[in-house]
């Protein structure tokens, strides 16, 4: 367990790959109450690697600054060949990426085993082409009360979907979504070209994965449901109705 920490590093530091570099540690790793600020790479980085699995990892009450340093990632998330399982994420904040980076990079590889992963969290974009979320590869993804704030008036985009190939991003599932900004797009699934969501948006449910079965719910407005193909399976835009979705 790492608690109470803080780290605080510089613009033009030499920092190999985080400020708080967890590679390869298995089993139930806990970061609380840490606060990392200025980092000119990742400010944490969780990861497994070529000979060794990782997680699961808690996260409670951390708050990550990049401060707009170029190249800085507040939270990466890295899986390699070898499986990364559990990274759970309760209250934190994820500020200030650098120009053209997310707040928090979700990032697998071609075998597609970086695994059930829970989120909630707040983040602020403040610079050039940020993402509050981007998922590659990545499989069983949960986003939960997360909210994202673009800063300033540059394009940015709450959460991005996306995969190197067919099939490696399954199970994503974003519920309780408040994307605010003047020129932020809520959500962008390049897997099937959808783009939710434009200035302030609010997302209650939006779910992606390659087969989807549900069971009798009751949602409300902005309920979105595709396939990986890209076929709109269902849909409900309905401001003010409640839509009793079936499995389909």
């Amino acid at each position: 367990t790492l608690e109470k920490i803080f780290v605080n590093g510089h613009a033009s530091a030499t920092v190999t790959s985080a400020g708080i570099d967890l590679e390869a540690v298995l089993g139930q790793a806990v970061l609380r109450d840490v606060y990392v600020s200025t980092m000119p790479t990742a400010g944490i980085r969780l990861a497994s690697n070529a000979s060794a699995v990782a997680g699961p990892f808690v996260l409670d009450n951390v708050w990550v600054d990049g401060v707009e340093i170029a190249g800085n990632i507040p939270l990466k998330i890295a899986g390699t060949t070898s499986s990364f399982a559990g990274v759970y994420i309760d209250g934190g904040v994820f500020n200030g990426p650098g120009a053209s980076q997310p707040a928090i990079e979700i990032l697998g590889n071609a075998a597609s085993i970086l695994r059930d992963i829970h989120i909630k969290a707040y983040i602020e974009l403040r610079t050039t082409g940020n993402t509050g979320i981007k998922i590659t590869d990545a499989q069983n993804i949960v986003l939960s009360a997360v909210e994202v704030n673009q800063i300033n008036a540059n394009a940015a985009t709450a959460v991005s979907i996306a995969e190197s190939a067919a099939n490696r991003t399954q199970n994503i599932i974003v519920q309780g979504l408040r994307a605010t900004g003047s020129t932020i797009t809520a959500i962008s699934n390049t897997i099937t070209s959808d783009s939710i969501g434009t200035a302030t948006a609010y997302i209650p449910l939006y779910v992606y994965g390659s087969s989807l079965e549900l069971g009798s719910r009751f949602v409300k407005s902005d309920f979105h449901l595709q396939s990986n193909t890209g076929t709109t399976i269902f849909r409900a835009l309905a401001a003010d109705n409640f839509v009793q979705v079936r499995r389909i």
